[in-house]
């Protein structure tokens, strides 16, 4: 089975209009059926070392872009999945959205919190997987690309890619390219990870084979917008 993926590296924006206005952009010119991936804090943004981060960002603006978003998802037929920051019953959230072409929604709040994301966020506790249009998928963010036992969960659940939401942009987070292809190939399957193009970005995005084949490696500082077509068979099912 083969999918199309999209990997849209964005400037992450400090106002839900413009970020809005961004994703719709993108959104506008997908197929049906492809598969369109935003970076961590895509809709709301994301500025955790401010002290003003959450009280300048107005919750039910988010809410609201998101149900355009939802609306535009299910006119072009296509599947979405994009960060931002949620508030859920008081309390705030590092989320990932995925969004379906028949409105159907479903959300993963990031677990391997950083020290500044505690300023602002609670941690989830549940694990994201899932499986539609014969695609078995999981979700991580950011950070989360350092612990390889958030990775092999999926793969023990029978993920056929995982998505990582990003928003790493500092020198030293260039390293992280290595680790995205060690758990494409230590789990065997497809990983795909979507960088803010904010600069001073050196971590770029990437979609990468089960065999460590590198598909997709975007350019850094600029917004990208980059497509690939994958066979989930080449998905590793039986290491022994």
């Amino acid at each position: 089975m083969q999918i199309r993926i999209t990997l849209a590296q964005i400037r992450v924006s400090r106002t839900v209009a413009d970020n809005k206005a961004n994703i719709i952009n993108v959104l506008n010119r997908t197929e049906p059926n492809e598969w369109i991936i935003f970076p961590e804090g895509a809709l709301s943004g994301y500025f955790p070392g401010e002290n003003s981060f959450l009280r300048d960002i107005n919750g039910a603006e988010i809410d609201g872009a998101l149900d355009e978003i939802v609306r535009l998802v299910g006119s072009r037929k296509c599947f979405c999945l994009l960060g931002s920051a949620l508030c859920r019953s008081g309390t705030w959230y590092n989320s990932a959205i995925f969004l379906d072409p028949l409105g159907s929604s479903s959300i993963y709040h990031k677990r391997a919190i950083t020290r500044l994301d505690s300023l602002h966020f609670q941690p989830g506790s549940k694990p994201c997987f899932q499986t539609i249009a014969g695609t078995s998928f999981g979700v991580v963010i950011c950070r989360e690309i350092m612990f390889p036992n958030l990775w092999s969960e999926y793969q023990t659940t029978g993920a056929q890619i995982v998505f990582h939401l990003n928003n790493a942009i500092n020198q030293k987070d260039q390293i992280w390219e290595h680790l995205l292809i060690a758990r494409a190939v230590e789990n065997g399957f497809f990983s795909c990870s979507v960088n803010d193009a904010s600069p001073p970005q050196t971590l770029p995005s990437f979609l990468v084979a089960p065999s460590g084949r590198v598909l997709i490696r975007s350019d850094v500082q600029r917004e990208h917008i980059a497509s690939a077509t994958i066979d989930l068979d080449e998905v590793v099912k039986d290491f022994s």
